[in-house]
C-alpha cells in the first residue's frame, strides 16, 4: 500500500480468462483497464500512482504494461509508448 492506495487482480466478468487489474483508492475500485484484451494484472505502484503490471492485447500474450494517467500503455512497443506520453 501507498498512500492509501491498494493494487488488486479481480475477476472482470464470469469467464475464467477475464482478470482485470484494479486501482482502490479513496475508497473506489477503478478498473485499469487491458491493451485490447480479456487480462491485465498490477504489480506495482510508485508515489506519481503510475502502475507497472502485465496486459493482454487483443491479439496475443499479456504485455508488460504501465497505467498512467488513465491509459494503459503497452512497453513493447517502446516508440509509441514515448510518443503517447509526450502528447500528455
Amino acid at each position: 500500500m501507498i498512500a492509501g492506495r491498494w493494487l488488486a487482480f479481480h475477476p472482470f466478468s464470469r469467464a475464467v480468462t477475464d482478470y482485470h487489474a484494479f486501482l482502490y483508492t479513496g475508497g473506489v475500485m477503478h478498473d485499469l483497464g487491458t491493451l485490447g484484451g480479456n487480462y491485465s494484472q498490477a504489480y506495482a505502484i510508485n508515489d506519481s500512482g503510475q502502475v507497472a503490471g502485465a496486459a493482454s492485447p487483443s491479439w496475443g500474450n499479456p504485455s508488460p504494461s504501465c497505467y498512467s494517467g488513465g491509459v494503459m500503455y503497452d512497453l513493447e512497443e517502446p516508440v509509441a509508448t514515448a510518443k503517447a506520453m509526450d502528447q500528455r
